[in-house]
């Protein structure tokens, strides 16, 4: 007897039930789905290419799907304020808690809460984690030298009880005008004055993220830039009365939020919901990140985020030739024991100075710092 070849099933068979109009109309909504699934799928991958043309690279092919699928599947539920995931060999990635916005719903911390493809593109980014703690060692090595520098702004005084009288009502402070620093080499001096501050440019590793990273010591910025060989520190004035209109967050050494926001900044959040942050700076940047060590905070920097960067140009000075050295951030940092605003410094700690970036980029694509 001759065997008839066997039909495939028939996939109206499990919808015998529905009527022809409703049938068609879930046929053509499941189709309507692939096509968006393909669609983003191809979105997605001309976005890495064009992004990171070097998409395939040993961080990505070391780090595991099942891993990478199961720390993007951890629910609030199963969170404390803080968690691990497990990438590159079992290297230990500390992430942080919510980010709780002022005038919307929280935002979600990095890599706890990513996408598999989100910590794709973070590693093609940043390389394979177990890298990450000497990038860090690399970067605060530059600084060791600036450890004990200053002890406060060079010029405007008490200006933050000054903001904060100001924005409580008290004093309007249209009188004081506030000097602020950013430290860069010629090159990228030419980029900023010819094209604006970029407030949004990505860092990594920086205690706060991407932003425009300042402070109000000149005397640091000199000693800081002095790595340079065409050295320039470019000079901000900006009057008390124009911050006071800013969504400006003042975090203290001792705040209970001040880690989550730190975390979340060492992998460039691009949420942050100020406008400008004054924070003091994370001395033990590496063990905090990467071993769970408590934070040792020291000094001040002003970093300018979001739509900041109008600001900064309007308050920028004209090119001073007395001003001799410069840095990429110039950032003032008394010692956690002259501040009294943490633990002393243990022997072998990297110094209180930081750059603003991590990785030598500054405040525009062209500012870049060896």
């Amino acid at each position: 007897m001759e065997r008839r070849p066997r039909r495939a099933a028939c996939p109206t068979r499990y919808m015998s039930g529905l009527g022809d109009g409703e049938l068609a109309a879930r046929m053509l909504q499941a189709l309507r789905r692939l096509a968006d699934a393909i669609d983003k799928a191809a979105q997605r991958t001309y976005d890495v290419h064009r992004k990171f043309p070097h998409t395939i690279r040993e961080s990505i092919e070391q780090t595991t799907r099942k891993e990478v699928e199961a720390a993007s599947t951890i629910g609030p539920a199963a969170r404390t304020d803080r968690h691990e995931l497990l990438v590159g060999g079992g290297d230990h990635v500390r992430t942080a808690p919510p980010l709780q916005r002022p005038t919307s719903p929280a935002v979600k911390g990095p890599i706890g809460h990513m996408s598999a493809e989100e910590v794709e593109a973070l590693l093609v980014t940043l390389g394979p984690p177990a890298e990450w703690p000497e990038r860090v060692r690399a970067r605060m090595r530059v600084f060791e030298e600036f450890a004990e520098e200053t002890t406060g702004p060079s010029r405007g005084g008490d200006w933050l009880s000054a903001l904060r009288a100001c924005r409580e009502g008290g004093s309007p402070g249209s009188d004081l005008v506030i000097d602020f620093y950013h430290a860069t080499h010629a090159g990228a001096e030419r980029f900023i004055r010819a094209g604006g501050v970029d407030t949004r440019y990505p860092r990594y590793f920086c205690d706060v993220g991407q932003g425009f990273y300042t402070g109000d010591n000149l005397l640091l910025a000199e000693k800081l830039g002095s790595r340079h060989s065409d050295p320039v520190v470019l000079h901000y004035r900006i009057k008390l009365e124009d911050l006071k209109n800013l969504e400006v967050k003042i975090f203290e050494p001792g705040s209970p939020e001040l880690e989550g926001f730190l975390l979340r900044g060492m992998f460039n959040d691009p949420e942050t919901p100020y406008d400008v942050v004054i924070a003091p700076f994370l001395v033990n940047r590496e063990a905090f990140a990467f071993q769970n060590a408590a934070p040792i905070y020291a000094g001040r920097q002003i970093v300018f985020c979001n739509d900041t960067g109008r600001l900064l140009d309007a308050g920028l000075q004209p090119a001073s030739t007395g001003l001799a050295a410069r840095a990429e951030s110039a950032l003032s940092e008394p010692s956690p024991e002259a501040l009294g605003t943490g633990a002393p410094r243990p022997p072998g700690a990297p110094s209180a100075s930081s750059a603003g970036d991590l990785f030598g980029e500054g405040g525009s694509s062209a500012d870049s710092a060896s």
